[in-house]
């Protein structure tokens, strides 16, 4: 059998999908099926239930047995990636599910920017927030476009007030620039424009991180750093250590970030911030941020 990586997983997958899909939720299928040549309801197997290949074809808008049977058997060997979304998407697929036909028809996963439902902050494990509100360290969860999704009291003692964007807080809050952002200039903002302009390469239609470039493109210093951007390659700060004055404890510390994503919610971020003492000025402070490969 000539095609897909693994024809044998690739079936198994999308006709237990199909088995497990309810007809009831397919309210044009009776007529797209007549309006192919087909009965209403399939003739054979149950009728309440589970989608025929058939039944995939017309939902994808071709004729019966035109594409969809040849698809699931791993004979065509390089799917349009827009029809393989939209099979997902009739589905019901889960991000995993989403992963595993993509290893079944390629041999690798589809990178965070060809996720079904990028940044979905619905689809965060629950187990996260237990592992987030357990941890002595200052951390949180954020969507796709920065927005937070919950923190622990160590994150709350360290802001003072966890800002609801973390990447808008450290562009746009004027008044943290100096007094809490040290060094805001060189080892934060930089850094953030960078991050913001490679998730908008990514996902060009988000609409927070639109909103957030044109707030940027509104700032004057924002701006400049906006505009001087493609000399810093950076994507995450998942290492990065930057200067910060702690809110709770009143004192200046120095970040060290650890930087992870969900693979069930991919583009989604879990951050981790280790407080240590900043050192003393002169004592040498981590070199600017400069490179790097995810989210803040």
């Amino acid at each position: 059998m000539a095609g897909v990586v693994d024809p044998r997983g690739l079936i198994g997958l999308l006709r237990a999908c199909r088995r497990r899909a309810r007809r009831e939720e397919y309210a044009e299928l009776p007529g797209l099926r007549m309006a192919a040549g087909l009965s209403p309801v399939p003739r054979t197997g149950p009728r309440d239930r589970g989608l025929t290949q058939q039944d995939m074809d017309v939902l994808l808008g071709r004729p019966p047995g035109a594409f969809y049977s040849r698809f699931e058997r791993g004979l065509i060997a390089e799917p349009p990636p827009g029809t393989m979304r939209r099979v997902a998407e009739l589905l019901q697929l889960s991000e995993q599910e989403w992963a595993a036909l993509w290893i079944a028809v390629f041999g690798q996963q589809p990178s965070p920017s060809v996720a079904l439902r990028p940044g979905d902050r619905t689809a965060v494990p629950a187990v996260w927030h237990t592992v987030v509100m357990s941890s002595p360290l200052p951390a949180y969860v954020s969507d796709l476009g920065w927005d937070v999704v919950y923190h622990n009291e160590a994150a709350e003692a360290l802001w003072g007030a966890v800002p609801r964007n973390i990447l808008a807080w450290i562009l746009f809050d004027t008044a943290a620039r100096g007094s809490v952002m040290r060094q805001w200039a060189t080892h934060w903002a930089p850094a953030a424009v960078a991050q913001l302009a490679n998730a908008l390469h990514e996902h060009p239609a988000h609409p927070r991180l639109l909103e957030m470039r044109e707030r940027a493109l509104g700032d004057e210093q924002v701006r400049r750093l906006w505009q001087a951007r493609r000399a810093r390659p950076y994507v995450h700060p998942d290492g990065d250590q930057r200067p910060m004055r702690h809110a709770r404890a009143r004192r200046d510390i120095l970040l060290h970030a650890a930087v992870g994503e969900p693979k069930a919610a991919p583009g989604c971020r879990v951050v981790f911030l280790h407080c240590d003492e900043e050192p003393a000025r002169g004592g040498g402070l981590p070199a600017a941020p400069s490179d790097g490969r995810s989210g803040s």
